[in-house]
């Protein structure tokens, strides 16, 4: 590597000489400094990264079971009272605006009291499963299932078109006869349902049509 500059005011130049090998010792040794400087940086920087997503992931996924655990029922996996109500009223907005109707159905599990005493609270808590699989199975999966407290559910009928309830209470009587001869328990499952509509026009509330 040959480098030369002018002397103007005495005619001269001077001209330096070098192996490449040893001319760039200095600039690489300095570049190399700079490389692992970035480097470290940018491993430091990808450790914080890597730990604020984590957290970011772990606080997220704690919120949603938490948010799960506050708005379905531990026993069934079903909505519990408050997340049914929560969603049920988010549906009425949008029914209300879209000026359609809706159904919801009130149901009680016959006899849990004598399930309970006659053959222990471990049977009917199975009961209770066994009425949230079929409610599961009879309704659609946008449809909004909630067991209230005790033998109570309730179910919302989310459609755009008008909603048989006739058909559905047949259908459930049906499911649960043959879900009776097939289950092999020492009692029968049954409900005491009644079902109210939503009118876009009179514009009742969760409450009321639950009164209803």
């Amino acid at each position: 590597i040959s480098a030369y500059t002018l002397i103007p005011k005495y005619g001269w130049a001077i001209v330096v000489s070098q192996p490449s090998n040893i001319a760039f010792v200095e600039s690489d040794e300095a570049l190399r400094s700079l490389v692992l400087i970035y480097g470290i940086f940018l491993f430091l920087t990808l450790i914080l990264a890597s730990a604020i997503v984590h957290s970011m992931v772990v606080r997220h996924r704690s919120e949603e079971m938490i948010r799960n655990l506050s708005l379905t029922d531990e026993l069934t996996g079903l909505y519990n009272r408050r997340g049914f109500l929560m969603l049920a009223e988010e549906q009425l907005k949008l029914a209300r605006r879209s000026k359609i109707t809706m159904t919801l159905f009130f149901a009680d599990l016959d006899g849990l009291k004598g399930i309970n005493d006659e053959f222990g609270h471990k049977e009917g808590d199975m009961a209770l499963i066994d009425i949230a699989n079929v409610l599961r199975d009879i309704f659609r999966e946008g449809d909004i299932i909630a067991r209230f407290a005790g033998d109570e559910y309730a179910v919302l009928v989310v459609s755009d078109t008008k909603v048989d309830n006739d058909f559905f209470i047949k259908r459930l009587e049906e499911y649960l006869h043959r879900f009776n001869l097939e289950g092999g328990r020492r009692y029968a499952l049954s409900l005491s349902v009644g079902h109210s509509q939503f009118n876009p026009q009179k514009n009742p509330s969760v409450d009321e049509l639950m009164t209803m």
